[in-house]
């Protein structure tokens, strides 16, 4: 469809080819334009070319890298957009990566270092946010522009866990004790136990040196 907005020595015309059935898949393919009046067809245009070039498909599914061992931040990954192109342009060259506020209505950019591993951390979180991500790939070339984005489900930020409560001893022996104490209950699913020991107790503010028990998360 031609359209001609009707001003004279500075007329711009759009012309779209929706059925260009020569045009192929990375061709580069070369358009001129004429112009007609009364007496006929001019003299071409120059010529420009155009590479049918389609962007790399969107970033996969995004998920939480596990386990997640600090509170202090969120780190996820995505699966990685798939090029679609032999067109070096049109190459995924980064990704752009963006926080949502708490309702969702503004994104914010995010900087991750390693975003070209198709992955990102994000610090300073608060346990018990919940916090929702979007990615989307950016292509060597900008003027082509970048893929649509794909979303998070809302991830919540967790905590340590909390401080072992009720420790004591249930019978000691020449060369053994046993120590109970309660579950820890919140801040997720606790993975393992440490049991410190010590000869004098250790200074204000200082960790004794410590064991890890590895059979501790049977409470029996």
């Amino acid at each position: 469809m031609i359209d001609d907005k009707g001003v004279a020595a500075t007329a711009t015309l759009e012309y779209s080819d929706s059925n260009a059935k020569s045009v192929k898949k990375d061709q580069l393919t070369f358009y001129q334009i004429y112009s007609f009046n009364g007496a006929g067809r001019g003299k071409p245009s120059g010529s420009v070319g155009f590479i049918a070039a389609t962007l790399p498909g969107k970033p996969g599914a995004i998920s939480l890298v596990t386990p997640q061992t600090d509170s202090s931040f969120v780190s996820f990954k995505w699966v990685a957009a798939a090029d679609t192109s032999a067109n070096a342009d049109m190459k995924v060259a980064s990704y752009t990566v963006e926080q949502a506020n708490d309702d969702k209505t503004t994104w914010t950019a995010i900087s991750c270092a390693d975003a070209a591993k198709a992955e990102c951390k994000l610090a300073s979180t608060t346990a018990g946010k919940q916090y929702t991500f979007r990615v989307k790939a950016n292509v060597k070339n900008s003027k082509y522009g970048s893929t649509a984005y794909t979303e998070s489900s809302a991830f919540t930020a967790k905590g340590p866990a909390t401080k072992i409560a009720n420790l004591k001893t249930e019978g000691t022996y020449e060369n053994k004790v046993n120590l109970v104490w309660d579950y820890s209950k919140d801040n997720g699913e606790v993975t393992n136990y440490a049991v410190s020991y010590y000869i004098t107790p250790p200074a204000e503010g200082k960790e004794a040196v410590y064991i890890a028990i590895t059979d501790a998360a049977k409470l029996d």
